[in-house]
């Protein structure tokens, strides 16, 4: 994590900078939040468990669709793309679990994920969109 800064300050700037992809927001050489960006990048890359408890925390912070949808397609997906033998079985245990977390898969392609954690994740995908149909 960036110097001096908490775990607390990272699921706050990481949803602001997530929430204020807009029109109104300065450039990213302005934003105060964009070290929010770099940090979850190396924890995704470094500490794929640490990574779930912070996707779940800011998971849990938030209904701001533009945020869940960065988080889907953000953090969750390169987690899993970069460690996802590692993570799978947590992961599919949160979604039997929670709603929310599953609802996430909705978000996630592909990437870089082998054939096996590709499968697991589809089944986390269809089960979430016949929810939404239901």
């Amino acid at each position: 994590m960036a110097p001096e800064k908490t775990q607390e300050d990272l699921i706050v700037a990481w949803i602001d900078l997530k929430t204020g992809e807009r029109e109104s927001r300065p450039s990213v050489d302005d934003d105060p939040n964009w070290w929010a960006f770099g940090t979850m990048w190396e924890i995704q890359r470094r500490n794929p468990e640490f990574c779930l408890d912070i996707i779940v925390q800011i998971m849990n912070r938030t209904s701001d669709e533009d945020v869940l949808g960065a988080l889907s397609a953000g953090p969750l997906e390169g987690v899993l793309a970069m460690h996802g033998e590692k993570i799978i079985d947590r992961v599919e245990d949160l979604a039997e679990k929670d709603t929310k977390f599953r609802e996430l898969f909705a978000g996630v392609w592909r990437n870089g994920m082998t054939d096996e954690i590709w499968r697991r994740v589809e089944a986390l995908r269809k089960r979430a969109k016949d929810e939404r149909r239901d």
